[in-house]
């Protein structure tokens, strides 16, 4: 097989290969991933569904909660708490809501019967009528009859269907104490369960614009009964049983029993659940559930795995696709890049041939036409040829200009002997000079260490005399220091008794004002007392508007929840006002009496500050007298400290002229030294110098010799390089 065939099929084997090898693994694991991404999308789903729920609920709750907690709901006292419990109902939080006592009797927004004080009876209109009884309601069982251990809690009943007018509804129910902390009754609002299939629909418009589907929902609560199912005929209902109306509720028995062991987990509120496929309806859907935080009750969700899964097999089918289109385009260039690869590899082989027989035309380059490896080749080969012809061109040139030195260098030869036997006569003469400025040298350094010595006792003593001119500067500058500083401090000493005098002065004033002002204190005392009566009454009536602010929070939801708090501590705040202002009163008594024994107190300490004042004036005279003594003292010390620094001064310049001489003097010394070393180095080096004269004679004889075999292999290397065609 030829070489453009064998890389043909090795470029499409090492590149198609891998790549489909690598496309293969890549699509199932994308597949995988994507399954465990479509699982967790509908887990995620799922519980964005059941928050939503959530929130639905814990608005309810809420307001439930903040009712509670005030003591007219606690105490039924019905006239005083219906008409803001009815403004919740008007604004669609409730349909309803009842006020029950632990008998079961309650009141009711629908309406309520006069004679009774508005509670419900069996016949409104009558004074004769029996009171009713929610007492058997499953509700009213869970919260009261069966709450012997008295707990406080809520919760969001179970669907439960009137039978007077069979309107389907859930109960938001609240436990009530009294002011002994014991149960007292509940509170509930009804919800229509059409709000809670409403809330629901939501959820399924969401569902068609994520899936592009309807979802079948299903709410199943703990005590494993269907609060909601798609198929309405499986939810709560009224039959006529025995020619009696009652209402049907089914549990998860009813549900298929290869999806009970699902529907047990929903009822058991497990939040660990993982999606799961599940046939339903003849179709396969991914399943999952999420309990509805706040409630007994857990959200299930189906969603047909068809929808999920099919822009997922579209995504495969395309890969495909592209995966062979790849491949094809593979091979189309693996034939355009092996003819690139061959046919420049034939010209550099033919041209290396002729290279190897030692000639060869080295004008021939190959083309460069794109940015890759026999692109690299073929200009490392025009490279490589322009090199090589620069070389054998430079090396005929060359061969040429050695010839040409060869021959001067024999006669620049013959011109060196005679220089050197010159050189040699001049270098006798110069050792016998070096000898006689040797001796001159040493004569001069002699006289040059004498003055030395004299500069350096000169130095001596003027260093001596500087330091005694320092030593009766300092002396002087500490005394003028120690006057000046006793001048300050009895200048800060008699601006000290100044302020002292005008302190007391003040003090005096002060204190004449302080016993005008204590009592002025003791006549407002007497009118705080009448405003705390007015602050008694304010709390009383801040508690009746806490009442109010906070049903009005409650009425808000979430966005209340804070202020529902800010209004329960506000009255709490008013019951604690309330008791401190009668404590308040107490205290003002006893503040008027204190007041009294202050003002007789202040008298005296004024007639103190009075003389103290009279004595501080006698001690600030006396200070000032001092202080100018003193100042007179300072200038005359200052003026013989100004005459020592001249001195100091004067004999510092001479200390450093004498200094700089001797410095001098120790500088020509050396140079002496130096330069009689210089002497005998140049006799020394003259007789080397004769000694290298007959060395350089025997070389340039050598370098002759040289030079002829030199020109005879110049004309040689000419001979061999004119077998190149340039």
């Amino acid at each position: 097989m030829k070489l453009r065939a064998k890389l043909n099929v090795l470029f499409v084997v090492v590149a198609a290969l891998p790549l489909l090898i690598l496309s293969t693994i890549i699509i199932l694991m994308w597949d995988a991933a994507n399954i465990k991404t479509l699982n967790n999308y509908v887990s995620t789903f799922s519980r964005d569904a059941s928050e939503q729920v959530s929130a639905f609920f814990d608005d309810k709750l809420m307001t439930v909660k903040t009712l509670s907690v005030f003591p007219d709901v606690s105490s039924h006292k019905w006239e005083e708490v219906r008409e803001p419990i009815q403004k919740i109902v008007n604004e669609k939080v409730f349909e309803k809501v009842i006020l029950a006592y632990n008998d079961g009797t309650y009141y009711n927004t629908g309406g309520g019967n006069p004679y009774f004080g508005g509670m419900q009876t069996t016949d409104n209109k009558s004074p004769d009528a029996k009171k009713s009884s929610i007492a058997i309601r499953d509700y009213f069982k869970d919260m009261i009859t069966n709450n012997a251990s008295e707990r406080d809690f809520s919760k969001v009943s179970e669907p439960v269907i009137s039978l007077s007018n069979g309107v389907k509804q859930m109960m938001i129910c609240q436990t009530l104490f009294n002011e002994n902390g014991r149960l007292s009754g509940m509170l509930a609002g009804s919800v229509s369960f059409d709000l809670f299939e409403k809330e629901l629909e939501t959820i399924n418009e969401m569902a068609r614009s994520t899936f592009g589907t309807d979802i079948k929902m299903l709410v199943i609560n703990t005590n494993r009964n269907i609060v909601y199912h798609w198929d309405s005929s499986k939810m709560l209902h009224v039959e006529e049983i025995d020619g009696k109306k009652e209402s049907v509720i089914y549990s998860i028995d009813t549900l298929p029993e290869d999806f009970r062991d699902n529907a047990i987990k929903m009822a058991s509120q497990i939040v660990s659940f993982n999606t799961v496929e599940y046939l339903l309806d003849g179709e396969r859907h991914l399943f999952c559930f999420y309990p509805i935080a706040g409630t007994t009750m857990s959200l299930g969700v189906f969603i047909p795995r068809a929808i999920l899964f099919k822009e997922l097999f579209n995504s495969i089918k395309t890969a495909i696709v592209s995966l062979a289109v790849t491949i094809l385009i593979i091979s189309i260039f693996g034939f355009i890049f092996t003819n690139n690869v061959v046919a420049p590899l034939f010209t550099i082989s033919s041209s290396l041939g002729e290279l190897a027989n030692g000639g060869g035309d080295l004008s021939i380059r190959l083309p460069v036409k794109n940015n890759d490896i026999i692109s690299e080749i073929a200009g490392n080969f025009n490279k490589f040829a322009d090199m090589l012809s620069g070389i054998i061109g430079k090396i005929q040139k060359e061969a040429v200009k050695l010839g040409d030195v060869s021959n001067q260098l024999n006669n620049d030869v013959q011109n060196t002997k005679n220089a050197v036997a010159e050189i040699g006569d001049k270098s006798g003469a110069l050792s016998e000079n070096a000898l006689n400025l040797s001796a001159s040298i040493e004569e001069t350094s002699s006289t040059v260490h004498e003055i030395g010595k004299t500069i350096e006792n000169l130095n001596k003593q003027i260093s001596h005399q500087s330091g005694s001119v320092n030593e009766s500067s300092a002396a002087i500058e500490e005394m003028v220091a120690n006057i000046q500083s006793v001048s300050n401090n009895l200048g800060r000493a008699n601006k000290t008794f100044t302020e002292l005098k005008n302190s007391s002065d003040d003090g005096r004033n002060t204190m004449e004002a302080v016993i005008e002002s204590i009592k002025a204190t003791a006549q407002h005392s007497q009118q705080l007392l009448e405003t705390n009566e007015m602050i008694e009454a304010i709390a009383s009536q801040t508690n009746l508007l806490a009442m109010n602010a906070a049903i009005e929070a409650a009425h808000a939801g979430d966005a209340g929840k804070g202020f529902s708090v800010v209004a329960d501590e506000i009255r709490k705040l008013a019951e604690d006002s309330s008791e401190q202002s009668k404590k308040i009163a107490e205290m003002l008594h006893i503040v008027v009496s204190n007041i009294e024994t202050v003002v007789k107190q202040a008298n005296n300490a004024n007639t103190a500050f009075e003389d103290i004042s009279a004595k501080i004036g006698n001690v600030s005279d006396l200070m000032s007298e001092v202080s100018m003594s003193m100042n007179e003292q300072s200038e005359g010390s200052q003026q013989v400290l100004e005459s020592l620094r001249t001195i100091q001064n004067i004999t510092s310049e001479i200390l450093n002229g004498s200094t700089e001489m001797t410095t001098g003097a120790e500088m020509v010394q050396k140079e002496m030294v130096h330069l009689s070393d210089f002497a005998y180095q140049v006799k020394d080096v003259t007789q080397v110098v004769n000694n290298q004269v007959t060395v350089i004679n025997e070389s340039v004889g050598s370098v002759s010799a040289l030079s002829k075999e030199n020109n005879d292999l110049s004309d040689d290397l000419i001979e061999q390089t004119n077998g190149f065609k340039l």
